[in-house]
């Protein structure tokens, strides 16, 4: 049988245990001791010292339950009772730190019948983890197990460059903060910083690898694996085939691999099988465990003898014997072939992790190949229609600027209104100047013309408007206010910048009881506006220098900008996460 790791001491356990028992435990043996009116003088030789015995390696898991059974009935405790206490300490005490017993405490567990589905999945991690399976580890202790692909490649992407020194903190937190279209993961502020807490304290407790290191350490442990430990690596898996031959009992089972079809010779060959079909389900367990090196013959003869109360089959001590010779005799000839299975399994699964790493690798570069161009074709077409929207106000300012004349506007319509539409002269006319005419020069001159004052009254107006001219359209009402927000309006809307974004949100809300194209329209302002573009030109900065946002607008107000502060770049990302349409 595959011996698990001795500590010599509590301290010399992993610190994630230790810390484990030092916080988290005590609560349930509190719940024992108040439930059951343990003394807690007592306390600690009943049940803690097993406890610790078994998770130090002195005991196996099911001698240390033993002697935890044991220690209770000695104690006064109803049997009832007891089975609930030690279910109890399996759930909340053992599963928690499951790893360090390896396959000793799930295999225990099938043998009870105890089913840890339902069971919290959080875990005392100790071992290396991939940056992938760090980001999986993350997010299921935020209550988003079903995250799909991109959040978890992204999570990984920034658990990596957190732990490569290439972001910090604040990096972190604000591209988790960014929505998806910004590359980043749309967390509002409760849950980036819930996640970066938990990043740091996974950080303390186990060492990170990529997934190429991960994968380089699992090959090298393949190779130095005797049995026992390969039985180890694949318990889970065996445990899940032997469910499936249960489960199929009644017909003749498909037989899969080398240890489904050496569990079901071992179990054609005895003689006086048990007609309790739990039992039989136990023994055919036993049978697997003891193909697959996680007992040794003793301990197998041990369990066959053992009361069914506390995990045994309940034979005597010849039926024990029969059956335990039948199992050795298939240990004999079928171990060495389940062996070699299993190792030519572990090695197809690290062949397909690793082609799985290639492909997530090529797909992440496509996808980033493809985002930067969107990106930058988006950018030129913004240049575009910006550069034509110059030149059309460029044109419309120019017609705007040019002078009319008053006077003569009101002479034109008076002859208009006497005489009709003027006719044009033709080409061909000659047009004889009445100075050179005979006569009319002299008379010219002895007649001086006298001109007398326009009679004409001039109204100006703040604005002219000219026939054929229009002016540009402007925004009016709530968007029109939205489109125009500068820095300092905004910091005038409220004495916080959240009083501000609670204004900007009721003006929208005012705008979507009218319709939601009003909303759309007010949304559309707002992005339009000085402010919004003042934030956008840091976020491109951002992106330009590899730094952190805010780093940003600090180095612009030391150097005597009024840009955005901390306090409003967060407002604004929380009221942009918000505006969806």
């Amino acid at each position: 049988m595959h011996k698990r790791k001795v500590y010599e001491h509590f301290v010399d356990l992993p610190q994630g245990v230790q810390d484990f028992f030092m916080q988290n435990a005590d609560d349930v043996y509190l719940s024992v001791i108040e439930n059951y009116k343990i003394s807690t003088t007592d306390f600690f030789d009943i049940v803690e010292v097993p406890i610790l015995n078994t998770t130090l390696g002195f005991t196996s898991v099911e001698i240390g339950l033993n002697n935890l059974y044991k220690n209770l009935l000695n104690a006064q405790i109803k049997k009832e009772d007891i089975k609930v206490i030690i279910r109890t300490l399996l759930e909340k005490v053992f599963w928690p730190i499951r790893d360090i017993f390896g396959v000793e405490l799930s295999a225990y567990l099938s043998e009870l019948g105890i089913d840890s589905v339902t069971w919290a999945q959080d875990r005392v991690l100790f071992k290396p983890i991939s940056y992938s399976g760090a980001a999986s580890e993350v997010l299921n202790r935020l209550g988003m197990s079903s995250a799909g692909k991109t959040s978890r490649a992204g999570m990984r992407d920034l658990i990596a460059k957190m732990h490569k020194g290439e972001f910090v903190p604040d990096q972190i937190k604000e591209a988790m903060l960014r929505l998806p279209e910004f590359g980043g993961l749309g967390f509002d502020k409760t849950t980036a910083e819930k996640a970066l807490q938990e990043i740091t304290a996974l950080s303390k407790q186990v060492e990170f690898l990529s997934e190429e290191a991960y994968a380089e350490q699992l090959t090298a442990k393949s190779v130095k694996m005797d049995g026992g430990s390969r039985a180890e690596h694949e318990a889970a898996q065996d445990e899940e085939e032997i469910k499936s031959i249960r489960n199929t009992l009644p017909q003749p089972p498909k037989i899969t691999t080398a240890l489904e079809g050496a569990v079901l010779a071992a179990w054609e060959a005895i003689q006086d099988k048990p007609r309790d079909e739990y039992l039989q389900n136990r023994i055919k367990n036993v049978i697997s465990s003891r193909l697959r090196d996680v007992r040794n013959s003793q301990e197998l003869l041990s369990l066959l003898q053992r009361d069914t109360k506390v995990g045994g089959v309940g034979l005597n001590r010849e039926q024990a014997q029969a059956i335990a010779d039948v199992i050795e005799k298939a240990y004999s000839d079928f171990h060495q072939t389940i062996k070699n299975e299993e190792k030519s399994k572990l090695e197809k699964q690290l062949a397909e992790q690793k082609r799985k790493i290639e492909e997530r690798r090529k797909r992440e570069a496509e996808e980033h190949a493809k985002w930067y161009q969107e990106k930058i074709k988006a950018k030129q077409t913004q240049e575009a229609e910006q550069k034509q929207l110059a030149e059309a106000l460029k044109v419309g300012f120019a017609k705007q600027m040019t002078p009319s004349n008053p006077i003569m506007e009101a002479n034109t319509a008076v002859e208009k209104k006497q005489y009709g539409d003027l006719v044009r002269v033709p080409e061909s006319a000659k047009v004889k100047s009445l100075r050179k005419e005979p006569g009319v020069a002299a008379a010219v001159a002895q007649k001086p013309i006298k001109v007398s004052k326009a009679s004409i009254k001039m109204e100006v107006t703040p604005k002219t408007m000219v026939d054929g001219v229009s002016s540009a359209p402007k925004l009016s009402g709530l968007s029109g206010e939205l489109a125009g927000v500068t820095l300092a309006q905004f910091r005038r809307m409220g004495a916080k910048p959240e009083d501000a974004i609670k204004k900007v949100l009721d003006k929208l809300e005012t705008l979507q009881q009218d319709s939601f194209e009003n909303k759309v329209s007010g949304i559309r302002a707002w992005q339009e506006s000085p402010l919004m573009k003042m934030y956008l030109g840091l976020v491109m900065e951002s992106f330009k220098n590899k730094k952190p946002l805010v780093e940003i607008a600090e180095e612009k107000r030391k150097a005597g900008e009024d840009t955005l502060t901390r306090d409003e770049i967060e407002a604004l990302i929380t009221l942009n996460n918000q505006l969806h349409f």
